[in-house]
């Protein structure tokens, strides 16, 4: 049987309410609508491009052939090739491109040329986040007006939500911390993806944006050749391997310092990552044990109710409870229903009012209105 979703979100409010902090756990439905590919997507992208480009001439042509078949079924909305794994196209691109140095560079690409529109101070164009009711919803979760009581400093216009602790996030792109910065005119969401990054922000109205397998910015970088400003990214199916082993390397220990941290919630997420479901796993025994076990919640599109239902009950096991909303055919509710589901968390601390939420919706650091 499917959770009592009325009950599962009063539960979430009510632990909101009690506790100083929770973290968010973004995937890559939270920049989805922002024009930014799925899994899939990035990796037959970056393969198109380094074909595109001749950084592949290597590479034997059966299989390049067989790449740009999926790729074909991919663009026309078919059934994919469940062999042709995401991981294990990246591995081949990157196994077979010359010059090695492209990687991050076309990854860029993939994430924004032709979709996200930068501006001046790094900033991104409001369409990003006024377009994509998701991203605009856990921007605005993660700001608070100045007065607010949940407001993480006093005085100013903007500040963050101080009960927001941090966030994690699969996602290669930046954007969170850009459209943050750019609907609220502060650069208060900070990516990090090495170890030690987090020491630095001695500003405690800074959220941390923990990039468990690594970015690429949105921001060009002076200094670099190819003006790429990004961390080492875990990309391949070697990647993933070498990760799943090196338990103290920088994912994994962000990931389990995270969920052990913060009761969270789960937006944007498949809930299908495997790093992040062993690290779930890992974690069950100390959550059994604790006497104060974190809670995480995980928003997620109705599909078949028997199929919803299993996949609730396994994510139970792991100690996350599904939240049902209903997406629309074609997804395009989804936003809708996650507005409405951080509003009513956001407005269950104590002396936050809906005009509280209202104005960190529209936002704006500008005088008049953002184009």
């Amino acid at each position: 049987m499917a959770n009592d979703q009325d009950t599962v979100i009063n539960e979430l409010c009510r632990i909101y309410a009690d506790v100083p902090e929770i973290g968010l756990m973004l995937g890559a439905g939270v920049t989805k609508e922002s024009g930014v590919p799925n899994w899939r997507g990035l990796a037959l992208e970056f393969f198109e491009r380094a074909r595109n480009r001749r950084f592949l001439r290597g590479a034997p042509r059966t299989t390049v052939k067989l790449l740009e078949d999926e790729l074909s079924r991919w663009r026309s909305g078919q059934t994919p090739n469940i062999e042709l794994d995401p991981e294990k196209i990246l591995q081949f691109v990157c196994d077979h491109i010359k010059p090695k140095g492209k990687v991050q560079e076309l990854i860029k690409q993939v994430l924004y040329e032709g979709k996200i529109e930068t501006k001046s101070h790094g900033m991104v164009a409001a369409r990003t986040f006024r377009e994509n009711k998701t991203l605009d919803a856990v921007i605005t979760f993660c700001a608070a007006v100045g007065d607010s009581p949940i407001a993480s400093a006093p005085g100013g216009r903007w500040q963050t939500n101080r009960k927001v602790g941090a966030i994690l996030t699969t996602n290669y792109d930046n954007l969170v911390e850009g459209s943050f910065n750019s609907k609220y005119g502060k650069h208060l969401l900070h990516p990090v993806a090495r170890e030690g990054a987090r020491e630095v922000f001695r500003d405690r109205r800074i959220i941390p944006v923990y990039h468990m397998h690594g970015y690429v910015s949105h921001v060009d970088d002076p200094k670099s050749p190819d003006l790429v400003k990004a961390s080492d990214l875990v990309l391949t199916e070697k990647d993933y391997y070498q990760t799943f082993y090196n338990l103290l390397g920088f994912g994994n220990m962000a990931a389990a310092s995270f969920f052990r941290q913060f009761h969270s919630i789960f937006v944007g997420c498949s809930m299908t990552d495997r790093n992040v479901r062993r690290i779930l796993y890992h974690l069950r025994r100390e959550r059994l044990a604790s006497s104060q076990p974190r809670r995480h919640f995980a928003i997620l599109p109705r599909s078949i109710p028997e199929r919803d239902d299993f996949d609730d009950a396994v994510l139970a096991s792991f100690g996350v409870v599904s939240i049902r909303i209903d997406g629309g055919e074609r997804g395009e509710r989804i936003g809708s229903e996650v507005d409405a589901i951080l509003k009513r968390v956001y407005l269950s601390a104590e002396g936050v009012h809906e005009e509280h939420w209202l104005e960190a919706r529209r936002g704006s650091w500008k005088r008049g209105k953002q184009r």
